[in-house]
């Protein structure tokens, strides 16, 4: 008998986990695991709706939410939002990540070793001087990929 079920991407998960998870974190067409299935667009317009509030506050309300099963995938917070943040230059700095948070301006095509030259494209970082949730304006990514075409 089956116990565990591997996703695409390499995640294995339990089965009793996967069959327990609601039905609206399993839309169809993804496959199922607890990351790839938990829909984390309710995660992206809560922190839309966070912006310019404390993140210790705002991490805490989003701890408070994940059901207790997958608090184990609490990592994917940060997949949106960079917390480890300093101001170098003027500018946000990644500290994860080492590298500059994207703010506006252009982007350069580089090739893929050269990728860390290049700003991060994140929605959303910690600014540390005040510790406000801070989100970079979307519309601007689309019009720098639109100048690309």
């Amino acid at each position: 008998m089956k116990n565990n079920e591997t996703c695409i991407h390499g995640g294995v998960s339990p089965i009793s986990l996967l069959a327990e998870l609601h039905h609206s974190q399993a839309g169809s067409g993804r496959h199922r695991c607890p990351i790839c299935a938990y829909d984390y667009g309710l995660l992206v317009r809560f922190l839309r709706g966070q912006v310019g509030n404390d993140w210790d506050h705002v991490y805490s309300e989003i701890i408070s939410r994940i059901p207790s099963k997958l608090l184990v995938y609490k990592e994917m917070i940060f997949w949106f939002v960079a917390e480890k943040v300093e101001i170098k230059d003027g500018k946000p700095w990644d500290k994860k990540a080492q590298q500059y948070i994207w703010t506006g301006g252009e982007l350069k095509d580089v090739h893929f070793t050269e990728t860390k030259t290049q700003p991060k494209l994140i929605e959303f970082y910690v600014d540390p001087n005040t510790n406000k949730l801070v989100r970079i304006e979307q519309k601007a990514f689309k019009r720098i990929l639109k100048k690309k075409d």
